[in-house]
C-alpha cells in the first residue's frame, strides 16, 4: 500500500480511507463536515480521485478535528479487538 500511494500519488505515507470512513459512520465527534465542490467524472471515479473536470457537485466531506486525539482513539480501537482463531 505504501508503495503504491508513493509511486501512484507521490505520497510519503499511506491513507486509510476505510478506517476514516467507518470512525466517521460511528462517531462523528471526531469529525467537522466540511463543505467543498468536487468535479468527479468515470475516469476519475475509476482512479479514486474526486477531482476530473467532470460536472461539479457540492458535497460534504469530513475533516479530523484533532489528528493526534483521532489517531490514539484508532489505535486504542484497534487493540482492544479479540481476534478469534479460525
Amino acid at each position: 500500500c505504501y508503495e503504491h500511494n508513493k509511486n501512484s500519488f507521490g505520497l510519503n505515507g499511506f491513507y486509510n480511507w476505510d478506517v476514516v470512513a467507518a470512525a466517521y459512520l460511528v462517531n462523528r465527534s471526531y469529525f467537522d463536515d466540511h463543505e467543498t465542490w468536487i468535479t468527479p467524472n468515470l475516469n476519475s471515479l475509476k482512479k479514486g480521485f474526486l477531482f476530473g473536470g467532470g460536472e461539479p457537485v457540492k458535497v460534504s466531506l469530513p475533516k479530523i478535528r484533532d489528528n493526534s486525539c483521532f489517531e490514539e482513539h484508532v489505535y486504542q480501537t484497534y487493540g482492544n479487538v479479540t481476534m478469534k482463531k479460525v
